[in-house]
């Protein structure tokens, strides 16, 4: 094993769990937050459901009396495979997974051919190369990378069985495993080089295969791919994968790029508490001193108070859902069991996204030549039309067609739109 291999795995087992995506009874929820784009300031402020370890503990206990009093309930297995994952306990997670394969050979279940959805077999498929690979990137250098090639043959078969899964986030987990298993040579066949940090690498490649047409989908499609990672994959915690969401931002030029400041400011609070890339390369691992902490300002608008007043306002939001959890976790309830469990929970609604004044944000748009270019054309439009309808009066002998009223009904007109487009061509900041 080569000296940067070794630095890429204990890099990586600061950072684990972060590269995958699971699949339980909670899956549906947390894809619901991660899902849609706007909702990308939630997933980088932390304002999604992240359980206690207890939640997971009594979900295994119970799951175990219940197998063994009927083992065929194979949805059983993915709950309780997840909930070994989450917290840690990779052997156990594999093994319910091998459980799960044997009863469903035994039960004669098909239902791993192409498109065929969210199976049983997909989710053997999905959830077990994903705990292969946590388990390699836990344990250190421990594990032979032979792990990662049979967690990506594990998560590729899953694409090929639901395609569509999670909006598509499985391929980025392809992509993230194919960079660790060509770590150490400067060019790949597809030409992609792994000479570039984990993000970098995901978002020009995710971009760039994806089968959508259309560039605001493939967009999308890269930052809910990254988005997922981060929640269904507990990426909460990995500088890699908030460094690719503000990457993904800035690279497609997205009108929403201040969202990818707030990402960056994520960065530099995982850098604060220790975290570190996977990349030994990466130029975040060469701070001598990490970017301090964002303050508020009295720019209520700016980038950074939003920051501080979302990150604040998430942390509140999380600590009150825990101690609502665990009070009641320890009394024995579970939501699992208990359809009473949330009754007396009353959510709060996710604060706003404070903006930029309509005039700050209409001299923000100055500096989009875009917007120069369209209002220079439709000025010029009109007015090249009345000289030359001038010029022919003036070679034939007849009126004009087009008078100075006209011109001055056209250009009032123009700039009259003008003004109401300033907001769309305005660059879009937090």
């Amino acid at each position: 094993m080569t000296k940067r291999t070794l630095l890429v795995i204990g890099a990586s087992a600061l950072a684990a769990p972060s590269w995958a995506c699971l699949n339980d009874r909670d899956t549906t929820t947390l894809a619901d937050v991660a899902g849609k784009f706007p909702n990308a300031v939630q997933v980088i402020t932390g304002r999604f459901p992240r359980n206690p370890p207890l939640y997971y503990e009594m979900r295994i206990q119970r799951i175990t009396g219940k197998l063994k009093r009927n083992p065929n309930l194979l949805p059983e297995y993915d709950d309780i495979a997840v909930a070994c994952d989450r917290i840690g306990r990779d052997d156990e997670a594999i093994a319910w997974m091998e459980g799960k394969r044997e009863r469903m050979l035994a039960l004669g279940k098909s239902g791993d051919a192409p498109d065929s959805g969210d199976t049983p077999w997909y989710r053997y498929y999905a959830n077990n190369g994903t705990f292969w690979v946590h388990r390699y990137m836990h344990s250190a250098g421990k594990r032979p990378l032979s792990d990662v090639e049979n967690a990506r043959s594990l998560i590729q078969k899953a694409i090929e069985v639901y395609p569509g899964a999670h909006y598509g986030r499985e391929r980025f987990q392809v992509y993230a495993m194919d960079w660790m298993l060509n770590e150490g040579t400067r060019e790949r066949s597809n030409g992609y080089t792994q000479e570039q940090p984990l993000g970098e690498y995901m978002v020009e490649r995710g971009f760039s295969e994806t089968e959508r047409p259309s560039g605001t989908n493939r967009i999308a499609a890269t930052v809910d791919g990254i988005a997922g990672i981060i929640v269904l994959g507990a990426g909460w915690e990995s500088v890699d994968m908030f460094d690719a969401l503000s990457f993904a931002f800035r690279y497609h030029h997205v009108r929403g790029a201040p969202i990818g400041q707030l990402a960056t400011m994520r960065v530099s609070e995982l850098l604060r508490a220790g975290k570190r890339s996977a990349w030994p390369g990466h130029p975040l691992l060469h701070f001598t001193v990490v970017p301090p902490a964002p303050a508020a300002t009295s720019t209520y608008w700016s980038v950074e108070s939003n920051y501080v007043r979302l990150r604040k306002e998430a942390e509140e939001w999380q600590a009150k859902r825990t101690a609502y959890m665990v009070v009641r976790l320890q009394a024995g309830r579970h939501p699992d069991t208990d359809p009473a469990f949330w009754a007396e929970y009353k959510d709060a609604p996710a604060p706003p996204i404070y903006n930029a004044p309509w005039y700050v944000r209409a001299w923000w748009g100055l500096e989009n030549l875009g917007f120069f270019a369209w209002l220079i054309g439709a000025t010029v439009l009109p007015t090249a039309l009345f000289i030359r309808s001038r010029w022919i009066a003036s070679r034939t002998g007849r009126p004009s067609t087009f008078s100075w009223g006209t011109l001055f009904a056209l250009l009032a007109f123009v700039w009259l739109v003008a003004l109401i487009l300033f907001p769309v061509f305005a660059k879009a900041r937090v």
